[in-house]
C-alpha cells in the first residue's frame, strides 16, 4: 500500500514524548520536529496530534510547526485551516467545580490541579499515597457536574471533561474530513484514554500500536517513546507505514 493511502494520528504525552513529572516539564527530542515534518509531508497532510492537551499547549511544544490536532480529547480540532476552540464561558459549573476542587487538593503536597479550559485533572505521580484521595474529589465532583461531564483516568492522573470529548470520536471525525477520507488509519498511544482511538482505528481496517505494558485493544505495541520515534524515522525513511519494524503483536 502507498503512502498516499495511510493517516497518521499521534498522541503526545506518553508517545511522541516521555511523561514528566509535571505537565510543563516534557522535553522534546531534538529530532522529534522535523521527523513529524517529514512523515506530514509523506502523507500529503494526513496526519494529526490526538492529545489531552489543549491546542495551544501542543503547538507551544511543536513550533514553529502547527500540525492538525485534536486537543482536549477532541473538544479542540484543527484541521487544514479551520479550527474550532471550546468555550469555557458556556460552562460555569465546570469552574465551580475546578475552584471547589482546587481548594480541596491545595494542602496536599505534590498534587497538581491542571486547568485545562474546558476540562481539568488533578496529577498525583508526585503524591502516589494521595491517590485515594484524588480520586474521591474527582467522583465528588463529577457527582456534583451530573450526566453532561465524566472522569477519564490515566497514568497518575485523572481528568473531568465533557461526556462528548472521545479521542475516538475525534479521530472518527478526521476520518470524515475529505482531505483525510477513505484513508488508512495508524493511531499510536499509551494510555486509558487512547482505547477509543484504537477502537475506532481498528473498526476502520488500520494499525492500532499501544506504547508500554498496560492491557489494551491495540494490535500491536512499542516498549517507549523512543521505540516510537526510531519506528517514525524508519517510515519516513523507507515510506513503508504500519510496516511492523519494532512492533511486537498484542
Amino acid at each position: 500500500m502507498t503512502t498516499q493511502t495511510w493517516s497518521l494520528f499521534l498522541d503526545f504525552d506518553g508517545t511522541l514524548v516521555d511523561i514528566a513529572s509535571r505537565p510543563d516539564n516534557v522535553v522534546i527530542d531534538t529530532t522529534l520536529i522535523p521527523t513529524l515534518q517529514e512523515l506530514q509531508l509523506l502523507l500529503d497532510g494526513r496526519f494529526a496530534i490526538v492529545s489531552g492537551r489543549s491546542l495551544h499547549v501542543l503547538d507551544g511544544f511543536l513550533r514553529p510547526l502547527m500540525f492538525d490536532a485534536a486537543g482536549l480529547h477532541g473538544l479542540e480540532t484543527r484541521a487544514g485551516d479551520v479550527t474550532t476552540r471550546c468555550d469555557i464561558t458556556g460552562r460555569p459549573e465546570l469552574t465551580l467545580a475546578l475552584e471547589k476542587v482546587k481548594r480541596a487538593m491545595e494542602p496536599i503536597q505534590g498534587v497538581i490541579v491542571e486547568d485545562k479550559g474546558c476540562s481539568f485533572s488533578i496529577h498525583w505521580r508526585k503524591a502516589v499515597e494521595a491517590e485515594k484521595l484524588c480520586r474521591h474529589a474527582l467522583s465528588d465532583a463529577l457527582k456534583e457536574l451530573g450526566s453532561d461531564y465524566r472522569l477519564q483516568l490515566g497514568k497518575c492522573v485523572g481528568e473531568i471533561l465533557p461526556t462528548e470529548a472521545s479521542k475516538g470520536h475525534a479521530i472518527a471525525d478526521f476520518l470524515k474530513h475529505p482531505h483525510y477520507r477513505n484513508s488508512r488509519p495508524i493511531f499510536i498511544g499509551d494510555d486509558l484514554t487512547d482505547e477509543d482511538g484504537f477502537r475506532v482505528v481498528n473498526d476502520n481496517d488500520g494499525v492500532s500500536i499501544h506504547v508500554g505494558n498496560l492491557d489494551t485493544v491495540a494490535q500491536h505495541r512499542l516498549a517507549s517513546p523512543a521505540a516510537v520515534l526510531d519506528t517514525l524515522k524508519y517510515w519516513g525513511q523507507t515510506g513503508q507505514f504500519g510496516s511492523l519494524f519494532k512492533l511486537q503483536t498484542s
